[in-house]
């Protein structure tokens, strides 16, 4: 990475990512919600929205982001405290286009008067969202104990009834706030692809004529966290936060990255898995929740299940008393194990990390100092339960109910911590039996896939068996996971051939090995994630429980299995190997009928969701090539008239979507207004009305997408390898043709002609929508 300052201030960070098929830009201001006039509370969060209207030189569809989406991309943007950021992902030979178009928003915005009145309806939408969502309550929970600004606990987020009615005014607002604020001396720009770094860093040039500004950097103040004990009522499975401030130095902030690795390990012996036993498919995890020049506030969530906070709190001290004792290489290797994970990730996930969180792990000079920092008499401990009765207390806008922080303790305290070495066990004789196991080609590292279609209470427990196992094998150089993908439960494995043995013969193992309190903890699990589910956003829970609606699991699962690539030698040790699973092994299966009709699933929310799947009329591969084409080329429109023009609310989507036996057109929206009746009447009006422009298409409209085409940039090669299986068992070998507007229109003419084929899921009625 080389690091630039411009003549203008801008400080330009320029990464190269060999082998990259795209490229990723972010835009970092130093400037949040804790600086906005008190007069205008959400200011900078709706200047986030609206910078994304029309500027000078980019209207309608060439602004960013339906460029980007026409592209095959994706962007965002994030508002908070202290700073705010506009990012985007796109094929990296389209990184300079997009890039000027960033460039223009943020120096030339246009503030026209529809779109700020758009944006403040969206916004309230938004607000009304976030008052049910957990992880922003508990944050707000977590700034009553920080100090350090004034602004902190103030109403952050904004809301129809605090913009007010005059659009007019708004826009003065905005402008100044605009002005004062964002110029080049307040900015930062990172730039990640596989292009050299100073390839990317001559793509900056035209940021040097951004004004530097009169306003200086905000004023900050170092932050601090005051060691309280507070609980926090919320309807999730209950967890412990611990929340201490550190110095926003680089070697500081290194090493937490470090810490983050060890806290989220789950290999034998770990503090995850120790955890897991009080809350079964609960991690513990370690978080940014706030970042100024000075101080960053961490937090480590710790979760609980049955267990009293203070157990929890006393087996972490325990735990990290063990850690501080390890040896510097063992620290080292976890830190290796971290970069390696990070190097996996796309640019856009690359840069977000280094930008807006902790980025790369390192064993820094302050690692030991860091660990001795944390102490239980310097934290804040928050814990949050359903079972409390307090008082309501205001915090950032939201209504939290606070009680009494319990003070007693339950639990032993674990002995037996382990730490991993990286050093692989042999694997176990090879069996002399052995099956047959379908070899598909594939280009890149072999992956071994066995998976099932099982009840979601026997996958979970399946999983957690194989948590540690799969961390393990990430220890050893290898990557698990078991995992649904598509209403199948997925064990896919990857890595070096003797890592592959070993982590396929743990894990059959582990299946032989099944207790009924094994079982019975999946069960746990399963209500768990119910639970969490009901804390979550409407979408977010029907979309949780689409997959067993979609494709039911079977009353007798039928295990299948595959290698993807290889050679002859591995497959052959894997079919011995395999031998051992404890369940029928079936060789072909044709995927059942997906279902369809109307249902409802529950989700805890005042307001109105719904999904509307729309399937592809077969399984051909050159039907879901056009499906997955469809669906990109339908996504913002429907994003646009449904957020922008109707103001239905604020979660809006339209996506490509596949599970075992089918894919199709996947439609979502959530609307505190509108009834679920009213959103698929709208949706279904939608696709009628895309007819003409489907139908006069053309090549080059199709180019930008048929460049970016193949698989999303977050999904990982397990997950892909995973889909390809899949889409193999649907339709036998891919296609290698390439959708046309003519028959992209046919497709498109089919599904709507087969409405009887379509599954439309709500949460039940809302009372006051119309």
């Amino acid at each position: 990475m080389i690091v630039r300052r411009l003549a203008n201030g801008l400080r330009v960070h320029a990464i190269t990512q060999p082998g990259a098929k795209r490229a990723a830009a972010l835009v970092r201001i130093e400037t949040g919600s804790c600086h906005e006039p008190d007069a205008w509370p959400g200011l900078a969060h709706l200047l986030e929205h609206t910078l994304f209207a029309e500027s000078a030189r980019y209207r309608d569809q060439q602004r960013l982001m339906p460029w980007v989406q026409r592209q095959g991309g994706q962007l965002n943007a994030t508002t908070r405290g202290e700073q705010t950021a506009f990012f985007f992902e796109v094929g990296f030979g389209r990184l300079a286009d997009g890039l000027e178009r960033l460039h223009d928003m943020l120096s030339a915005p246009a503030f026209p008067l529809a779109a700020i009145q758009a944006e403040t309806a969206a916004i309230d939408a938004e607000y009304g969202l976030l008052k049910r969502h957990g992880e922003t309550l508990r944050e707000a929970a977590t700034l009553l104990a920080c100090t350090g600004s004034p602004a902190l606990h103030r109403f952050h987020v904004g809301r129809q009834a605090t913009f007010g009615e005059d659009a007019q005014a708004i826009r003065a607002a905005l402008r100044d706030f605009h002005q004062r604020h964002y110029h080049a001396g307040n900015m930062s720009l990172w730039l990640q692809g596989p292009q050299s770094e100073e390839t990317l860093m001559a793509l900056s040039a035209p940021w040097a004529q951004l004004p530097n500004g009169a306003e200086p950097f905000p004023i900050a103040l170092p932050l601090a966290v005051e060691p309280r004990r507070m609980a926090l009522k919320l309807a999730e499975t209950p967890l412990l936060r611990l929340t201490f401030a550190v110095d926003n130095h680089p070697a500081i902030v290194e090493a937490a990255a470090l810490l983050q690795g060890f806290i989220q390990d789950d290999a034998p012996g770990s503090l995850a898995q120790a955890l897991g036993k009080q809350a079964p498919g609960a991690r513990p995890a370690l978080r940014q929740v706030l970042e100024n020049p000075h101080t960053r506030i961490l937090a480590i969530d710790l979760p609980c299940g049955e267990a009293a906070p203070e157990s929890i709190a006393a087996l972490f001290f325990d735990w990290l008393a063990q850690l501080q004792r390890q040896s510097p290489e063992i620290a080292r290797h976890y830190a290796t194990l971290a970069r390696r994970e990070f190097n996996a990730c796309s640019p856009l996930e690359q840069l977000r990390s280094r930008a807006l969180m902790l980025g790369e792990a390192a064993c820094s000079k302050a690692w030991r100092p860091l660990l001795q920092a944390i102490t239980p008499d310097s934290l804040l401990r928050l814990y949050s339960t359903p079972q409390l009765d307090g008082q309501t207390v205001n915090s950032q806008g939201f209504s939290l109910e606070m009680g009494e922080y319990p003070s007693t303790s339950d639990v032993p305290p674990v002995t037996g911590w382990q730490f991993m070495d990286g050093h692989c066990p042999a694997p176990s004789p090879t069996p002399s039996r052995s099956v047959e196991l379908a070899q598909l080609t594939w280009q890149g590292a072999p992956i071994f896939l066995l998976g099932a279609r099982l009840p979601d209470g026997q996958g979970l427990a399946l999983q957690l068996v194989c948590a540690p196992l799969a961390a393990a094998c990430r220890h050893y150089g290898g990557d698990m996971e078991f995992d649904c993908v598509g209403g199948e439960w997925l064990l896919t494995l990857s890595g070096p051939p003797l890592v592959m043995e070993w982590a396929l013969d743990s894990v059959l193992n582990a299946f032989g090995q099944m207790t009924p309190e094994a079982w019975r903890r999946g069960d746990t699990a399963l209500d768990r994630r119910h639970q969490q589910l009901m804390g979550e956003i409407a979408l977010r829970a029907l979309m949780a429980q689409l997959p067993a609606l979609l494709e039911p699991p079977e009353d007798k699962p039928c295990w299948q299995a595959a290698l993807m690539g290889g050679d002859d030698a591995l497959r052959r040790q894997l079919e011995q190997r395999l031998s051992r699973l404890p369940w029928p092994l079936t060789r072909d299966k044709a995927p059942t009928p997906a279902t369809s009709g109307h249902h409802y699933l529950p989700a805890a929310s005042d307001e109105t969701a719904i999904l509307l799947f729309c399937p592809a009329p077969d399984t051909l591969p050159a039907s879901e090539s056009a499906v997955r084409l469809l669906a990109a080329l339908l996504a913002p429109d429907y994003f646009r008239q449904l957020r922008d023009e109707l103001k239905v609310g604020y979660a809006v989507s339209c996506r490509f979507h596949q599970s075992v036996g089918c894919c199709g057109l996947l439609f979502m929206a959530q609307s505190a207004h509108f009834s679920a009746q009213t959103l698929l009447d709208i949706t279904r009006t939608f696709l009628e009305r895309a007819q003409p422009q489907l139908a006069a298409l053309t090549p080059e409209d199709l180019a930008p997408l048929l460049a970016a085409s193949g698989k999303p940039p977050s999904e990982t090669p397990l997950i892909q390898a995973a889909m390809t299986w899949q889409a193999h068992r649907r339709h036998g070998q891919a296609s290698h043709d390439v959708p046309t507007p003519d028959t992209l229109y046919r497709l498109y003419r089919q599904i709507l002609a087969e409405p009887a084929r379509w599954l439309a899921v709500q949460n039940p009625q809302n009372s006051g929508v119309v």
